[in-house]
């Protein structure tokens, strides 16, 4: 299976998105990742050729997907030719607005409430893999920490850090995503990535 996602396009990265050959990529379901702006959203929407699932980032508005008609799966389970995907929109609550954005506490119960999966697809990551645990905006999510602990989904596609990594988390990969890429999932647990820009 190949999955497309997009993430964190609200940088000067939005323009990169207009130069894509959509018809040249070779992907079979696509995510975004959260924290790309209407506009930039409309036109993936319009050249991507397969299903959609996304979930929102800190700095989206909770109508963005419905305005768009975008399936979110935020909170939901699917399964697509035999891998089940589960998501988990926002960040760390670090300010008070109307975005997608859940406390600690929050996270946990969320959390709690998500059914098992092979891959978690979300707009945070774990509780302090990649910022400071005292950044209220970087630190990660206590709930989906605990996810990871409980179920050990295979991987973890996620965005949020404005970077490209893989970080074993547990036994879970983490894989964060900046810009856009595809990322191939072989046979015996194996993937490959190919970033198309960052």
């Amino acid at each position: 299976m190949k999955i497309l996602t997009f993430s964190d396009l609200h940088t000067p990265c939005i323009e990169a998105i207009s130069n894509i050959d959509f018809n040249n990529l070779n992907y079979d379901i696509c995510f975004t990742l959260g924290d790309i702006d209407f506009e930039t959203l409309k036109t993936i929407r319009n050249n991507v050729k397969c299903s959609i699932y996304a979930v929102l980032g800190n700095h989206d508005e909770y109508n963005l997907l419905s305005d768009l008609n975008i399936q979110s799966i935020n909170r939901k389970k699917i399964n697509v030719a035999g891998i089940s995907f589960v998501g988990l929109s926002g960040s760390s609550r670090y300010k008070l607005d109307n975005k997608s954005m859940l406390t600690q506490k929050e996270s946990i119960q969320v959390c709690k409430e998500l059914e098992p999966a092979d891959i978690l697809i979300s707009h945070d990551c774990a509780f302090g893999l990649y910022g400071s645990k005292s950044d209220n905006t970087h630190c990660g999510l206590k709930g989906i920490s605990k996810y990871i602990k409980k179920y050990k989904p295979w991987l973890n596609i996620h965005g949020h850090y404005h970077q490209n990594k893989i970080i074993k988390c547990r036994n879970t990969t983490d894989i964060c995503i900046y810009g856009c890429a595809i990322i191939t999932l072989n046979t015996n647990l194996n993937f490959e990535i190919k970033h198309i820009f960052s």
